[in-house]
């Protein structure tokens, strides 16, 4: 490789580390980079930029559209609850719940099935008995592999459709995928039913009650003229609360010893409690209590306007590694934090000094309409309705529904390009008011739209510089020159990029040296293109790989060995599916 081609390498090499260790915003990472390539005369500028106008991003930012008629138009709401049915073993509760994603996933962008089916299948769990944490893996990884069927069923596959077409390649229909997305869907859900008594952990034993698994930290301020100051804990009606425990007392700075019944509470002490969510949010509306990071919010919200919120901060969140304080929750999302939860546990020293990480669960106290603005948000992943949420006009489910499908037929008989099918659903959905134009704006999420175009200049460079062509070579002489194996390897190695970075950008990072790889062997690149699309979704085993895995780990107290222990016989079973079927279906040698 030459000098250019090395800049190439490193730039893209940089881009991956930053992704998978910084806690910047991916898609300036990979603007950056994309800029950086151009700078250096890697590539043109029309080169860089081409990711813009290729039509796999224009339909991924249409059919964000579409997916918010389905969801404002009650189509989810309807479908998900009616599907859980009665009680049933664990087992069966899996297969109930993985169906109804899988299938949703295929045509729906998965983020919002999983925050629909989160809270629903939580509270089914816990009124029959069943440990949240033994089904919601199954509903994340139900979405993942729902998501590799059709070409529309994540925006990976339009991806590389995209890329396969600028290639010169054969545009792939919209249920071309499905050749090899079903039975590694079949076969990673058998894997999740069946093994799941083994896979999946029993995070909290079998609930009937409002209890939680989760242990969120509320840290409240005793203000001027409180009813508690000058009482004891005990006296203050502070011991022995439903669901919630007094941990400590902050006084001055310093935090007391254990905190006694006859310890006396003082004015300016800040009393931290933990407990499940029901717990704090009792603790925190008491009166004579204040939010001791936010005192103000209250005061400028009546109570009548007021709902909780859960939220869990997502992996490409800009709230990464800034303190509750710096988050600034008021100020960005006119929101108070009142509860913080990591990983299950409750967190120690105080709420405002906590850092913020992927997955952290925030409870929010804020207005009603903060569902609606931020429900798209890709700073955090709402998993459940707000309480005292407004009424959701369900009339409309029918005609989205029928839209819905009026485009997957259009698409997948071919009477339409995607593109333009998903352009006439979106403008449905806006015309008969399934969602207005402020949702279909909000909808549309700009950051990953940038990040994916900017990914395009990234791939472009390995490409042009011919840095794609040899390491392709490599991975051909370290795979004897063998289609399958050299198929095997590049299968791997998107899996392992996938987990570390965004699964677009991994796609996209991998697309051209699997394509070399193709032209070297002499041999058609279609197979090698579905075995990134394939690979590029395949990310079982952390939890920050896929947004689905991170929405779940809080809801259902998981841990990162938790996605290790469930997701590498998965991605496994998944990997020995997809090598076999590929070259079956899209044979090294076009006939």
């Amino acid at each position: 490789m030459d000098l250019q081609a090395w800049l190439a390498v490193m730039i893209s090499l940089g881009a991956v580390l930053f992704l998978a260790v910084s806690s910047w915003a991916p898609h300036m990472i990979l603007l950056t980079a994309a800029g950086l390539a151009v700078v250096l005369g890697l590539v043109s500028p029309e080169q860089g930029l081409a990711g813009f106008a290729n039509s796999g991003v224009a339909t991924i930012a249409t059919l964000f559209v579409v997916v918010a008629g389905v969801r404002h138009g009650g189509v989810l709401d309807v479908v998900g609850p009616w599907l859980l049915g009665q009680r049933s073993s664990a087992a069966r509760a899996r297969l109930r719940s993985v169906l109804p994603v899988a299938a949703s996933s295929a045509f729906v962008n998965n983020t919002p099935v999983v925050a629909l089916m989160i809270p629903a299948v939580t509270d089914w769990c816990r009124r029959h008995g069943i440990a949240p944490s033994r089904v919601l893996m199954a509903i994340s990884y139900a979405a993942i592999l729902g998501g590799t069927c059709t070409l529309i069923g994540t925006s990976t596959n339009l991806v590389v459709d995209g890329l396969l077409a600028a290639e010169g390649g054969e545009r792939l229909s919209l249920f071309t995928p499905m050749v090899v997305g079903l039975p590694i869907t079949i076969a990673g859900l058998a894997v999740l039913v069946v093994g799941g008594r083994w896979l999946l952990p029993d995070r909290e034993p079998a609930l009937s009650s409002r209890d939680d698994a989760r242990h969120f930290t509320v840290e409240l301020l005793v203000p001027e003229g409180s009813s508690v100051a000058g009482q004891t804990i005990a006296e203050g009606g502070l011991r022995h609360l439903s669901d919630v425990y007094l941990v400590r007392i902050i006084r001055d700075g310093e935090a007391l010893p254990v905190a006694r019944p006859s310890d006396v509470v003082h004015v300016g002490d800040r009393l931290v409690f933990a407990g499940s969510r029901h717990g704090v949010a009792e603790v925190a509306s008491r009166k004579g209590l204040d939010l001791a990071h936010d005192e103000d919010f209250r005061s400028d919200h009546g109570a009548a306007r007021r709902v909780l919120v859960e939220a869990v901060i997502a992996h490409t969140s800009p709230l990464l590694g800034r303190t509750v304080n710096q988050a600034a929750f008021r100020t960005h999302y006119n929101a108070a934090v009142v509860a913080v939860a990591r990983h299950g546990q409750r967190i120690g020293g105080g709420i405002g000094d906590h850092q913020l990480q992927a997955g952290d669960i925030v409870l929010l106290e804020t207005v009603p309409s903060f569902y609606e603005r931020f429900a798209y948000s890709s700073d955090f992943y709402l998993v459940g309705e707000p309480d005292h949420e407004q009424v959701r006009d369900h009339r409309r489910a029918p005609l989205a529904a029928a839209i819905l499908i009026a485009m997957v037929v259009l698409a997948g008989t071919g009477t339409l390009p995607m593109l333009s099918a998903a352009l006439i659903a979106a403008a449905a959905m806006v015309v008969t008011g399934c969602c207005s134009m402020v949702q279909a704006r909000q909808a549309v999420d700009v950051r990953l739209l940038v990040a994916i175009a900017a990914a395009f200049g990234l791939g472009a460079s390995l490409q042009h510089t011919g840095a794609a062509e040899s390491m392709a070579t490599q991975v051909v002489a370290l795979a004897g020159g063998h289609p399958w194996w050299t198929l095997v390897a590049i299968y791997v190695t998107t899996v392992v990029i996938t987990e570390l970075v965004t699964n677009n950008a991994a796609a996209v990072i991998v697309f051209p040296i699997a394509i070399a790889a193709a032209a070297a062997l002499q041999v058609s690149m279609l197979p090698f293109a579905v075995a990134v699309m394939v690979a590029a979704s395949a990310s079982f085993i952390t939890p920050v790989g896929y947004q689905a895995n991170l929405m779940v780990m809080a809801p259902g107290g998981y841990r990162y060995g938790d996605y290790l222990r469930s997701g590498i016989p998965v991605a496994v079973v998944v990997a020995a599916v997809a090598l076999i079927i590929i070259p079956q279906a899209f044979p090294f040698i076009s006939p």
